[in-house]
């Protein structure tokens, strides 16, 4: 049932129930897929803090195809140093341009101003964006309670340094669907029983969120000189992209660039434009 807003989700003995603006449901499990603010989430653990979250200001920049090609030319920018812990973007879209900005919430104090001093050092104005809070994957957190499993953004699956969650989203859902069958088969809805699905996900990605986090602090300790190591050097890059296409992990590339490091730091350090 789309466009149902849901007002509450609680657990009851023999079911769940879910109120909604068009009725009440009952169910023996649900799957909170329902984002950062995940109403099932009040069920499992406790909000997100501002330090778990980043925060996002983003605008549509409705433009002509020929004009986006002329800009960007089939890439993404990638601009960092113009958010604490964070960075800007400028994505081509069909007949517009996606630019943002995002950072850790405890770090991003006065966003609307980096936002537009961002759009004004590319050029952009009458730019309008709108705001939306992305949680910072990595962490140990409790995904499921007695008939309720936590998935995507709702459980905090999302890459902590590119702030990546959809591929997180289809492979958590999938497993909840998976672990929710499971129930049914066994008459069990405990969270004792539910907890296979978080084992799961840990087992299948939780590391690579983990380790996603771990270079997201070290990258951003100096960050203007991590963008410069990574963009300076092309074998790098193309590691740094196979993340994206689940050939390579965090763990995996830094562990691969760890001993090259020295070499690429000085190469970098004497780069010049």
């Amino acid at each position: 049932m789309e466009n149902a807003h849901v007002r509450s989700v609680d657990v009851q003995k023999g079911y769940a129930v879910v109120e909604t603006a068009e009725g009440s449901f009952k169910s023996n499990v649900v799957i909170g897929a329902d984002g950062v603010h995940s109403s099932c989430a009040k069920n499992v653990r406790q909000n997100f803090s501002k330090e778990q979250l980043a925060f996002l200001l983003e605008a549509e920049i409705h433009a002509s195809n020929e004009f986006v090609d002329d800009y960007i030319s089939n890439k993404c920018e990638f601009h960092f140093g113009d958010v604490k812990n964070g960075y800007g973007w400028v994505f081509p879209k069909e007949e517009h341009l996606s630019v943002g900005i995002g950072g850790i919430s405890s770090s991003v104090s006065d966003p609307m101003g980096i936002f537009y001093n961002f759009v004004d050092k590319l050029g952009f104005d009458h730019v309008k964006p709108r705001g939306h809070f992305l949680p910072i994957g990595g962490a140990k957190r409790r995904t499921c309670a007695d008939r309720i499993m936590l998935a995507g953004d709702a459980a905090g699956y999302v890459d902590s340094f590119l702030g990546e969650g959809i591929a997180y989203a289809i492979k958590s859902g999938n497993f909840a669907a998976e672990t929710a069958i499971e129930a049914h088969q066994n008459k069990d809805f405990s969270q004792k029983f539910l907890s296979s699905y978080q084992g799961k996900c840990d087992d299948d990605f939780g590391s690579n969120l983990k380790y996603s986090l771990i270079f997201s602090r070290l990258f951003h300790r100096y960050d203007n000189f991590s963008a410069r190591i990574l963009t300076t050097n092309e074998s790098v890059l193309n590691k740094f992209l196979y993340i994206s296409t689940g050939r390579f992990g965090y763990l995996s590339f830094m562990m691969w660039v760890a001993p090259r490091l020295p070499y690429y730091a000085l190469k970098a350090l004497f780069w010049r434009p």
